[in-house]
C-alpha cells in the first residue's frame, strides 16, 4: 500500500496466518498433513524442529530496491485519553534516502501509523478477566518519495516473497512481532518452513491440556496448519488463565 508523501492513509486486511490454539477438528492426532515423525506416546518427534532465531529485518530481502525498513507498535492509550502514536522496535536502512522530496517524503514517514492491524500484542492471550489494550504492530518502507505501511500478512508477502530465508518465514508466521529475540523450533523443507508450536487444548474432567502443532509457511507466503497431535496432560498448567 504506496502512501503519497503529502499524507497517510491506510487499509487493513485479514491476516493469512493461523497457528496456535486446538485443532479444530478436535482431539486426536491429526497424521494427514505432513510426514512428521511420531514418538511412542502419540507426541509429534520435537528432533527434526531445531530452535533456530530470527535476524530480525536483517534477515528479509525485499522484492525490489527500498531506502529502509521499520517496524512499529501503536502505544497505549494515556491517561488523558489521548492515544500515543506508536513506538519504533527495529530499524534497517535509512528512510528516504533517496527521495527528491526529502522532507515532505520524511513527514509523511513520521506521520505513517494504524489503528488496527493483522499482528496484535494480544494474540493468544491467555490472562485473566480482561486482556491489556490491543497494541498492534506493522511496518513502515520508504522506496524514494514513496511511504509504505504493510499492515496485513498478504501486503508483507507481496513485499518479501518467495519466501527463502528462515527470518522471512517467521516474520510471515509472526509479522513485525517475530523479532531477533524469537527463536521458534522450525524445519527446513523443500517447499518452505515448518514451525512446531505448543498450543492449549480443551478443558478436560476439570484438566487443563496442550497439543501439538506444525505450522507450514510456504515460499509463497501462504500459511497452514499441517499437523497436530493431542490433546495431552498439562501438568506444568501452562494453558491455565493467568491471573
Amino acid at each position: 500500500m504506496a502512501i503519497a508523501c503529502g499524507g497517510v492513509a491506510s487499509t487493513v486486511g485479514a491476516s493469512s496466518s493461523s497457528s496456535g490454539g486446538l485443532d479444530p477438528d478436535g482431539g486426536g492426532i491429526d497424521r494427514d498433513g505432513g510426514g512428521d515423525a511420531f514418538t511412542s506416546s502419540g507426541h509429534i518427534d520435537p528432533s527434526g524442529f531445531p530452535a533456530t532465531c530470527s535476524k530480525g529485518l536483517a534477515g528479509l530481502v525485499p522484492v525490489g530496491p527500498f531506502d529502509a525498513i521499520e517496524i512499529r507498535v501503536t502505544a497505549e492509550p494515556l491517561d488523558d485519553g489521548g492515544v500515543a502514536p506508536y513506538t519504533v522496535q527495529e530499524t534497517r536502512g535509512t528512510p528516504c534516502l533517496n527521495a527528491k522530496d526529502k522532507n515532505t517524503c520524511k513527514a509523511a514517514f513520521a506521520a505513517a501509523t494504524i489503528t488496527t492491524s493483522a499482528w496484535s500484542t494480544n494474540a493468544g492471550y491467555q490472562g485473566g478477566v480482561a486482556p491489556p489494550p490491543d497494541r498492534y504492530a506493522f511496518y513502515v518502507v520508504t522506496r524514494s518519495d514513496a511511504v509504505v505501511v504493510i499492515a496485513t500478512s498478504a501486503d508483507l508477502a507481496t513485499f518479501i516473497a518467495p519466501i527463502d530465508t528462515l527470518t522471512e518465514a517467521i516474520h510471515m508466521r509472526s509479522g513485525p512481532l517475530g523479532g531477533v529475540s524469537v527463536c521458534p523450533r522450525v524445519r527446513t523443507d523443500a517447499d518452505g518452513y515448518s514451525f512446531l508450536d505448543d498450543g492449549c487444548g480443551p478443558f478436560n474432567d476439570n484438566t487443563y491440556t496442550k497439543t501439538e502443532i506444525v505450522t507450514k509457511v510456504s515460499r509463497d507466503g501462504s500459511i497452514a496448519r499441517t499437523q497436530t497431535a493431542g490433546p495431552f496432560p498439562d501438568p506444568t498448567l501452562s494453558c491455565a488463565p493467568a491471573p
